[in-house]
C-alpha cells in the first residue's frame, strides 16, 4: 500500500471522535475538502439534533468540524490549477457558510443551556435567537452554487420556519423540530459541478461565407460527455467574420460556470472574373494620336478590395491604366494582330484573400 495516515477530528470538550479517515499519499486536496465537509454536515446535524448538556458538546464538535471543512477547502483553493479555480472556490464558499451554520447552532444551543442569559431563556428568546441564526445563514447560501431540487427544498424549509416560528401555538419541541429540518435541508445542498475544466472539441476551422458558423461542441468534463440544453447552453461570439470565433458553454441544472473555445474562420478565395474582348483599331486613327480601346476590352467582376492592373508581356506600344484596367494603343504602332498579356491584383478584405488572375486580349491594327 502506498504511505498513509489516519485522519481523526476530535471534539475538545468530550473527546468523541466526530470522524476518521484513512489518508492515502497522492489523494487530491478536493477529495480531502469534500470528505472534510462530509464530517462538518453529520455533525451539524447532529448537533441540532441534540438536547440539554449533550447539545453544547454536540454543537462545539461541529464547529470544530466546520472549522476543519474550511481549513481543507481552503488548501484545496490554493493549489489548484487555473482551470480548477472555480469550482475550488466554490467549495471554499460553501465551507464557510457551513462555518457559519455550526457557529449559529453552537450559539442556539449554549442559549438553551443558559450559558448566554442571566437567567433561563423564556422560549421568545430562543425563538428570536434561533431566528436571528437560521435567517443568517439563509441569507448568506447562493442559491445558483447548489442543484435546483436541493435548494428549493432548503428554502422550502426555512420558509416554513419563518412563518410558523411565531404562531401562537409555538412549543419548544416545535421550534426545535423546525430547526432540525432547516438544518437537515441545509446539510442536503448539492454543490453543483463546476464546467470550468470541461474539454471542448469538435470544433473544426472553416472558409468565410458570410453567415454565422454554429458548430456542435463536443463537452467532456473527466470521463463524462455532457449533454447540451441538459447540462449546459451554448453562445457564439465573433462567429461570422473571418478571424477567431468563441463558442461558450454555460452549466445548467447540476452544472455551474463556463468553459470556452475556439476555431478559425479562414479568409475565403475570391471569386473574381476578368472577361476579355478582341479589339480593333484602325491604323488611320492610331497613326494621328493614342486610342483608349473600349471598356468592353477588360472588364473585371467580383472583385474584392482595390484593383490593381499591370502589363506582363506585349508591344510597348500598348499599355494598360494601373487604376482603371483601360488599355490604350499608343500613336505610331504598325499594322498587325498584337497579344497583350497582364494581370489584375484585388487586395481582398478582412474575410477575402488577396487574389490576381492573369489574362491575355487580342488586338488587331489595321
Amino acid at each position: 500500500l502506498p504511505a498513509h495516515y489516519d485522519l481523526v477530528v476530535r471534539c475538545t470538550k468530550c473527546k468523541e471522535i466526530i470522524s476518521s479517515k484513512t489518508v492515502y499519499e497522492g489523494t487530491s486536496l478536493k477529495e480531502d475538502a469534500q470528505a472534510a465537509a462530509d464530517a462538518a454536515d453529520k455533525a451539524i446535524r447532529e448537533a441540532a439534533a441534540a438536547e440539554g448538556d449533550e447539545a453544547v458538546a454536540k454543537a462545539q464538535a461541529a464547529v470544530e468540524a466546520a472549522d476543519a471543512a474550511v481549513e481543507a477547502a481552503k488548501k484545496a483553493l490554493e493549489a489548484a490549477k487555473d482551470d480548477e479555480k472555480a469550482e475550488a472556490q466554490s467549495i471554499y464558499d460553501d465551507a464557510l457558510i457551513r462555518q457559519l451554520a455550526a457557529l449559529g447552532i453552537q450559539k442556539t444551543a449554549k442559549a438553551e443551556a443558559g450559558e448566554d442569559f442571566n437567567n433561563d431563556p423564556d422560549l421568545s428568546d430562543l425563538r428570536d435567537l434561533t431566528f436571528l441564526q437560521l435567517s443568517a445563514l439563509y441569507e448568506a447560501v447562493d442559491g445558483n452554487l447548489y442543484i435546483k431540487d436541493t435548494y428549493d427544498a432548503y428554502k422550502a424549509a426555512y420558509e416554513t420556519f419563518k412563518k410558523d416560528a411565531f404562531a401562537d401555538d409555538l412549543t419548544l419541541e416545535g421550534l426545535r423540530k423546525m430547526r432540525l429540518d432547516v438544518i437537515k435541508a441545509y446539510t442536503a445542498l448539492v454543490l453543483r459541478d463546476s464546467i470550468a475544466a470541461a474539454q471542448i472539441t469538435g470544433l473544426e476551422d472553416v472558409d468565410y461565407t458570410g453567415e454565422a458558423f454554429t458548430p456542435a461542441p463536443v463537452v467532456k468534463l473527466g470521463d463524462k460527455v455532457l449533454v447540451k440544453d441538459q447540462d449546459y447552453t451554448v453562445s457564439y461570439e465573433s462567429n461570422t467574420n473571418a478571424g477567431t470565433a468563441t463558442v461558450t458553454v454555460e452549466g445548467i441544472n447540476t452544472y455551474i460556470d463556463t468553459a470556452k473555445g475556439t476555431f478559425t474562420i479562414k479568409k475565403a478565395a475570391q471569386k473574381m472574373k476578368i472577361k476579355v474582348k478582341k479589339q480593333t483599331v484602325k491604323l488611320a486613327k492610331v497613326s494621328k494620336k493614342n486610342q483608349i480601346l473600349s471598356k468592353k476590352a477588360v472588364r473585371v467582376t467580383k472583385a474584392v478590395g482595390k484593383k490593381t492592373f499591370k502589363r506582363i508581356k506585349g508591344n510597348k506600344k500598348i499599355t494598360i491604366n494601373k487604376k482603371t484596367g483601360r488599355i490604350t494603343v499608343k500613336k505610331g504602332i504598325k499594322k498587325g494582330t498584337y497579344k497583350f498579356k497582364f494581370k489584375v491584383t484585388a487586395n481582398g478584405n478582412k474575410n477575402f484573400k488577396k487574389s490576381t488572375r492573369k489574362r491575355t486580349v487580342k488586338i488587331v491594327v489595321k
